[in-house]
């Protein structure tokens, strides 16, 4: 990925280039209007060809250097495999929609757990569904003792890539109930889990891609296997994330 530095650099040296064009484009726009004659019209109707052409590729020629890295971390929230579509999971389409001058880093994968996300991957975007696993797989132990070693973990876990990635544009989804009814005990702790990832999101200095409270009351609709995004559901996913893009 292009540092910043080496973006600030080409900037720079565009912005030079455009000065020292547009000024020989006034000198020969001047040059045009106290000669008027048809044969220095078309020296300078040249001259004005060849500097619209620098210019147009000296603008694509810095285009390259400011190619931009779309990270995507997480679970199975993310990715296609659960669709039935090929590019289907919410990172593929959210990828789509920023356009052809992003590249996408692609991190996320089924089962993940909060202590497997990588915290050195850079990115200009980053996307994080993270929480559901560590929830089921850690659940009495939550139950027992509320969730506050859960919240530490998360904060963290976002603390963490938000330290690697301080200028980036960080969007993090919270965990959405099954199609199964949970019981009450596990809807509270789902709900306080909830809380803390706002709470974490704010303090890390995230977005919130809420994505619990699109999917309830939809989750016949959005969920396949009870509790993986179906394609309708990963969609949603991907718009939560595009409008938190967009909001910045």
């Amino acid at each position: 990925m292009t540092t910043a530095t080496g973006v600030e650099q080409a900037t720079s040296s565009f912005d030079a280039r455009f000065l020292c064009i547009n000024s020989a484009y006034s000198n020969a726009k001047t040059s045009y209007d106290a000669n008027a004659n048809v044969d220095v019209y078309s020296k300078q109707l040249l001259s004005l060809n060849t500097i619209a052409k620098s210019l147009t590729d000296f603008r694509m020629s810095t285009t390259t250097h400011k190619q931009r890295t779309y990270l995507a971390l997480g679970d199975s929230m993310s990715i296609d495999q659960y669709t039935g579509v090929k590019g289907g999971g919410a990172v593929s389409q959210f990828y789509r929609m920023l356009g052809d001058s992003w590249k996408l880093d692609d991190r996320s994968s089924d089962m993940n757990r909060m202590r497997y996300v990588p915290t050195d991957a850079h990115g200009d975007v980053i996307t994080v569904t993270i929480g559901g696993n560590d929830l089921i797989a850690d659940l009495q132990r939550y139950l027992d003792e509320g969730p506050e070693s859960f919240a530490q973990e998360h904060l963290a876990l976002l603390q963490s890539i938000r330290q690697t990635n301080p200028g980036a544009i960080f969007i993090v989804g919270n965990v959405y109930a099954p199609q199964s009814p949970l019981p009450e005990l596990m809807l509270r702790s789902l709900d306080a889990a909830n809380d803390a990832i706002a709470d974490n999101i704010q303090a890390a200095g995230a977005l919130l891609a809420d994505i619990r409270g699109s999917f309830q009351g939809n989750e016949r609709e959005y969920l396949c296997y009870d509790i993986e995004p179906s394609h309708k559901g990963a969609t949603v996913i991907a718009s939560l994330f595009y409008d938190a893009y967009r909001s910045v």
